[in-house]
């Protein structure tokens, strides 16, 4: 199973800001980017790098979502393993961790939480108090 590291961060910054400044980040957006202007404006970035230390390729997505007032922004990396026993050296921390970094460059982000070796049974667990699911 692959390892995959989740953070998730909010802001206060604009919506449109926030999808701007993610799709000028090569890493984050380098595969797909799509826009979802329905009653609660989402977008979904998805990327990916190379990793020397593990000879392998890890993916990123990038999940922002606007609940009006604060914007919800989630990285979830995965397959940054190599090897038979799938050691990822901290690649998906690191991966999900330059996203961010990048986005704080140029928006206040409050990061809420972060979980490491994530899988699907733990997806409750990236929301926010309140936040429809």
């Amino acid at each position: 199973m692959p390892k995959s590291y989740v953070i998730v961060a909010k802001t206060r910054a604009r919506f449109e800001d926030v999808v701007d400044v993610v799709g000028k980040i090569n890493d984050a957006s380098s595969i797909h980017a799509e826009y979802f202007d329905c009653a609660t404006k989402a977008a979904v970035f998805i990327g990916e790098k190379y990793f020397f230390r593990t000879f392998s390729w890890a993916s990123a997505v990038t999940i922002i979502k606007d609940l009006g007032g604060e914007v919800v922004i989630r990285i979830v990396t995965t397959g940054g393993g190599g090897g038979l026993l799938n050691v990822d050296y901290g690649a998906n921390k690191s991966y999900a961790w330059n996203i961010l970094d990048n986005i704080k460059n140029r928006l206040a982000v409050e990061v809420i939480k972060e979980i490491d070796n994530y899988n699907v049974s733990m997806r409750k667990s990236t929301f926010l108090p309140g936040e429809e699911t």
